[in-house]
């Protein structure tokens, strides 16, 4: 008898612990949460490990002996320290860089050493920055030979961020190189906003084409800024006249026998308008941030599938590409597309956050750290917990295949343009 009172109540007991197991699942995935996320939660519930001196003594040795150390972050100053680089990025046909923030000079200055050499000894040939993607036509003109001042062209990128005399100096070099190789670099924006060169790149190829004049009006309040982000229920409202825009210009596919390059890309530029609208007619901004880093990420997609078989370089703030499981962030989708094929390296340095110190006191100065490669031991575990920089925690390698850490940086120096960032287009 006692013994088949002890089954029914295991029997219960086990049926009880399966149904909130199974309703626990069941919210969880209601909520967008899957098992991925659940390995975040050590930067909420973990602490930054300490470690004795000697632990300390082994991680700083290791580091010291296993890190690539480059000379300098100058462009221009050859390979040769860079060459252990090849062999981390192996065949990787994405590289993303990143930076800690944005207006840093030395940031600036190194990724363009990293452009340089990615370009011209590992064949990459794209390029695409956190910059709106319909405001690149002028960029690639420029680098392509055509009159066009790089001023001109470095107005394009629209962000203010980008306005450095650091930024500048990559646009000249990246046209020096095109034009004494036959393999042109190509140059691209991946972000949602603003989006008037967007609709007036529809909208040129509308009348270059004797296409339909029933989307002109809101072509025309896009091009000439009267479309404002904040009137959400306008947004709202051309929703579906946006979706019909993409579906006729689908409809319009060239024949087999012509370049459908062209068509392509206005077919893109209409579904980067129909991202904007997604995005600002989100009424929570939480949202609105995750939307505008899926859609970086779908931006992305479509430039490497349109520009069949070539390596990217893809440049763009540390929190946009890291690959964070449950993230929401550009890099994380990405991660999910393209798995070991894309080599993320975030940038670091300039701030007193625990990482930085770490590399600091083992006696770093510019030096590549790759994460994939750690050793088992103190070196695997202390790497591995969370490091705080500010009230922000994150665990490296799980953010990041590398980083590239700077000891020392400065300032970028901005260049003082006339106003165009709400410039209106000529039509």
């Amino acid at each position: 008898m006692k013994n088949k009172n002890f089954i029914l109540k295991a029997k219960r007991f086990l049926i009880i612990t399966l149904s909130i197991t199974v309703l626990i699942m069941v919210v969880m995935w209601a909520f967008g949460i899957r098992f991925e996320h659940l390995k975040t939660l050590r930067l909420i519930f973990c602490e930054p490990m300490e470690l004795s001196a000697k632990e300390r003594t082994e991680v700083y040795e290791w580091l010291q002996k296993n890190t690539i150390n480059l000379t300098t972050i100058e462009a221009g100053s050859g390979f040769e320290d860079m060459m252990p680089l090849k062999a981390m990025i192996g065949d990787a046909h994405i590289v993303s860089l990143g930076e800690h923030s944005h207006l840093n000079g030395s940031f600036y200055k190194v990724k363009h050493r990293m452009v340089e050499f990615l370009v011209s000894e590992m064949d990459f040939t794209v390029f695409a920055i956190e910059a709106p993607f319909g405001c690149t036509y002028k960029i690639n003109e420029y680098l392509l030979g055509e009159d066009v001042s790089p001023q001109e062209a470095l107005e394009e990128l629209v962000y203010k961020v980008w306005r450095t005399e650091e930024i500048l100096e990559m646009l000249i070099w990246m046209r020096e190189y095109n034009a004494t190789h036959d393999k042109k670099l190509k140059f691209y924006g991946l972000d949602t906003r603003p989006v008037f060169r967007c609709a007036k790149v529809v909208y040129d190829y509308l009348r270059r084409t004797n296409g339909t004049q029933d989307y002109d009006d809101i072509l025309l309040e896009w091009i000439t800024l009267k479309i404002d982000r904040s009137d959400r229920d306008k947004l709202k409202n051309i929703i579906g006249e946006v979706r019909n825009l993409i579906s006729y210009l689908e409809s319009q596919c060239p024949a087999a026998n012509q370049d459908k390059k062209e068509w392509e890309y206005v077919v893109q530029n209409s579904k980067v308008l129909l991202q904007y609208v997604l995005r600002f007619s989100t009424d929570n901004r939480s949202k609105r941030s995750d939307i505008r880093d899926e859609h970086m990420a779908d931006n992305v997609k479509w430039i490497i599938d349109h520009e069949e078989g070539t390596k990217t370089i893809l440049w763009a703030a540390n929190p946009h590409i890291t690959v964070l499981p449950g993230s929401g962030c550009m890099g994380a989708y990405l991660r999910r597309m393209y798995g070991d094929k894309m080599l993320v390296i975030a940038l670091i340095g300039g701030r007193k956050g625990s990482i930085e110190a770490l590399l600091a006191e083992a006696g770093l100065k510019i030096s590549v750290l790759d994460f994939r490669s750690l050793p088992k031991g103190i070196v695997l575990e202390y790497l591995n917990s969370p490091f705080r920089s500010g009230g922000i925690k994150t665990i490296y390698p799980l953010s990041y295949d590398a980083v590239l850490y700077i000891e020392s940086t400065s300032g970028a120096h901005m260049i003082e343009t006339q106003e165009f960032l709400f410039r209106v287009p000529e039509i």
